[in-house]
């Protein structure tokens, strides 16, 4: 297919530039080898196209009709061309993006409202699941993913670290003993953030020590507003981003635990499938997650 385009950007070279020895010129080809081109095409063709000699040529009638028809497939697809080059350089069109649900409605959301009044070409699709999604079957560009990442063919930028904190109410440590190291959790009610499992371990560091407890759980829940609730009217300690119950601490709803054991942070990452033939929508959306999360979600 491609010597075809060739060929036929070819032919519309030697009939504009009036003779061989003009299309030689223009495209740096030798006469003969021109020439050999052209007697192929009009062999394919089954039509004489020009009656030319290494000074002047003239158009046959199938060669003026075949003329016509080059020029405009020529012209067609530079305009696609030009268009695909103008839209890899201005970001235009929609991107697909997910995320867990309750990070995409109290982050990613207005993160969002805001990239598109500074992209009023990108339209945005958002698909908020707490499930891990796969890209190329569901069609999403970029997924944003808290936690270490397994092992996969995906790609992935990291957007930052989110701080985790323990925490409960005044009035659920008013009935309980102070809390003084992670393996006194096993005397208290524990409320758990897990998607997964009805056993869940907390981790704790203390300088180089990785200090590992598996909870009581008193409440588990797959979304972290329910077990957060509980924690603020009493009903247990709680791990959670502190991102999320920064307000409740401020208004003394609840109160930070084991401030001297550090909870690991959880990285956050935005996956996708490609690098660098990535289209330029999906890259300045990526590059503006970058830069907004580092501001309004890592504390």
């Amino acid at each position: 297919m491609k010597e075809r385009f060739d060929t036929l950007a070819l032919f519309v070279a030697t009939v504009e530039s009036g003779s061989l020895s003009g299309a030689a010129r223009q495209t740096g080809l030798s006469i003969s080898t021109i020439s050999r081109q052209l007697t192929a095409l009009e062999e394919r063709l089954g039509n004489r196209l020009l009656i030319r000699s290494t000074r002047k040529l003239v158009l046959t009638e199938a060669g003026n009709t075949y003329y016509s028809s080059a020029k405009h497939v020529l012209s067609e697809l530079e305009q696609i061309e030009l268009n695909l080059i103008e839209t890899a350089q201005e970001p235009v069109g929609r991107v697909h993006i997910s995320a867990p649900t309750l990070l995409g409605r109290h982050h990613l959301l207005p993160i969002l409202a805001d990239f598109l009044m500074i992209y009023p070409q990108i339209d945005v699709e958002v698909t908020l699941l707490d499930r891990p999604v796969h890209l190329m079957d569901e069609g999403i560009d970029l997924a944003l993913r808290v936690g270490e990442l397994e092992d996969s063919s995906l790609l992935s930028r990291k957007l930052g670290d989110i701080r985790w904190v323990l925490c409960a109410a005044p009035n659920y440590l008013q009935q309980r003993e102070h809390l003084q190291k992670p393996v006194d959790l096993l005397q208290h009610h524990c409320l758990v953030y897990s998607q997964y499992s009805s056993i869940h371990e907390w981790s704790f560091k203390e300088r180089s020590t990785t200090i590992k407890v598996n909870v009581p759980t008193r409440m588990r829940s797959n979304t972290l507003d329910g077990v957060v609730y509980a924690a603020i009217k009493g009903a247990g300690i709680v791990m959670t981003p502190l991102w999320y119950v920064e307000e409740n601490i401020k208004q003394q709803q609840l109160q930070i635990l084991l401030p001297q054991y550090e909870m690991p942070p959880r990285p956050l990452y935005a996956l996708f499938t490609h690098n660098k033939l990535m289209a330029r929508k999906v890259r300045v959306l990526l590059d503006y997650l970058v830069e907004q999360m580092d501001l309004r979600l890592v504390k």
